[in-house]
């Protein structure tokens, strides 16, 4: 069954994301094998505040499962949030694809695909008064064990991960991209 991806621009996260804190380049392969993949860039700035981020308007007392196609690079722990009313997150291990840690989630996947991908995904329902849903990506330094993604560190400027094709759908599970 077709789904309604409500994500903007969820292939180019240059576009439609704010990008606080990190550099987005495009142009690298995708699991679709095409060059659609982005590498995103840690920064030097020691701050919490550092996320790729979309709003995306949702309906109150709903289940939705967002998701993101990742890959490591230099880094290799990412961690995917709703970052407007709930916080609920899903970190992964992009080398092993083991989850790390997760919060306020009714359920996760961790699908490996070829070359290195793997798609992430969480559902939640939203709350009776949610309107919107902040889909956020972060990559983690190797100093990450658990607990929220956000948290002060600094990156180099050079290091970072691999995303494609992030999906937020009205759905209790990922549908096909």
């Amino acid at each position: 069954d077709a789904v309604t991806n409500l994500a903007l621009q969820s292939e180019d996260f240059s576009t439609s994301w704010t990008s606080t804190n990190y550099t987005v380049s495009t142009g690298f392969t995708s699991p679709a094998d095409n060059a659609t993949a982005n590498k995103i860039v840690r920064d030097a700035t020691n701050t919490s505040s550092s996320a790729l981020a979309q709003n995306v308007s949702v309906d109150s007392s709903t289940a939705y499962t967002y998701s993101v196609f990742a890959k490591a690079g230099e880094f290799s722990k990412i961690a995917i949030r709703e970052g407007v009313s709930i916080g609920a997150y899903l970190s992964v291990n992009l080398s092993s694809g083991a989850s790390i840690d997760s919060s306020l989630i009714s359920s996760s996947s961790i699908t490996p695909l070829p070359n290195g991908w793997y798609r992430i995904s969480f559902t939640l329902t939203t709350t009776a008064s949610q309107t919107s849903f902040g889909c956020r990506i972060y990559a983690l330094p190797d100093s990450y064990t658990s607990g929220s993604p956000i948290f002060s560190w600094a990156g180099d400027g050079t290091s970072g991960l691999y995303v494609w094709g992030a999906q937020l759908e009205e759905s209790s599970t990922a549908g096909e991209y």
